[in-house]
């Protein structure tokens, strides 16, 4: 019974685990049609926006930036800082759909890794149902229980260190952003002391150091924000307000267009940047608590479960 026990906990674990993989699918596939869309929806804006598309879309950002916001006169024209805008969440959201289609190809293969789980699951249960019914023991049916209750557990701290391990992804990536931004804000305030073309160069390189972080924040964002589901839906306690999360990037470019053409200084941008931290910071306080709530309710469970199986 020992042995099928820990047969049994083996094939519950890899279950939970195909599970969740399945429900991870399903999340990416549902944010890849959503951001399709979002796609085409951008690239109409995009050559709405744009005098002259085919040519402007062949330039990179740091380009842009100084092609349409390189003097006071077109800084003011408001449709070329809507065009900057819409080509920034246009290369972005192409950004989070290969990311997405790779996350996709990823799970596909983990599932069909685990194809045969499930079987193998309840052939093992149903050989579990068999001896209990043939020993009909207190002992067999505690042995059968504290099996589920360790199971469980085990799912959810797998789970929690997920979660926890995508969140910091995110602080790290907003981190890199943060000091590219920073650097490009010192630069700045140089350059409008008279720094000249070098330091012009050195805050566009910046920026584009800060464009290209935030394009990968956001595709770690979605991973982040798809742990965090499976945390919610197996602990009740969590509950994240996520939903800014899906949209940083947008915020983000907003923020950045308006310090360029107005302030020259990247104040709103970094401000966007230390609001996500902050919210990462405490979702990843309020999941390392419940992980230190789960490794001891796991310890305790496993003691019990070795303690009753050395007194029968």
């Amino acid at each position: 019974m020992h042995r099928l026990n820990e047969k049994l906990l083996a094939a519950a674990q890899k279950v939970k685990q195909a599970e969740k993989i399945r429900s991870d699918l399903a999340q990416v596939e549902d944010t890849l049609a959503r951001e399709k869309a979002r796609f085409k929806q951008l690239q109409r804006q995009v050559h709405k926006e744009g005098k002259d598309v085919k040519k402007l879309e062949g330039l990179s950002i740091s380009s842009l930036f100084y092609t349409i916001l390189g003097s006071k006169e077109e800084q003011l024209d408001k449709e070329r800082q809507e065009y900057l805008a819409a080509k920034l969440r246009f290369d972005q959201c192409q950004e989070v759909i290969d990311s997405l289609e790779q996350d996709r190809h990823n799970l596909r293969e983990k599932l069909e890794i685990l194809a045969d789980c499930e079987t193998e699951y309840q052939y093992l249960l149903q050989e579990k149902e068999r001896l209990l019914l043939a020993e009909n023991s207190y002992a067999s049916q505690k042995l059968f229980q504290l099996t589920e209750q360790l199971a469980a557990l085990s799912g959810k701290q797998r789970e929690l260190v997920e979660a926890i391990n995508a969140g910091r992804a995110v602080v790290q990536l907003l981190d890199e952003a943060h000091n590219s931004l920073q650097s490009a804000s010192n630069w700045g305030v140089w350059d409008m002391l008279g720094g000249g073309l070098i330091s012009t160069a050195v805050k566009h390189s910046k920026i584009d150091d800060a464009k290209n972080a935030v394009y990968r924040v956001q595709n770690a964002m979605h991973s982040f924000m798809r742990e965090l589901k499976d945390v919610g839906s197996a602990i009740n306690q969590v509950n994240i307000d996520i939903g800014s999360f899906a949209t940083f990037a947008d915020y983000f470019f907003d923020g950045l267009i308006a310090d360029w053409v107005v302030q020259s200084r990247i104040k709103n941008s970094l401000n966007q940047v230390f609001s996500a931290q902050k919210s990462v910071h405490n979702v990843l306080l309020v999941l390392q608590q419940q992980l230190q709530i789960t490794d001891s309710e796991l310890e305790r469970k496993q003691q019990e479960y070795q303690d009753f199986l050395a007194k029968i």
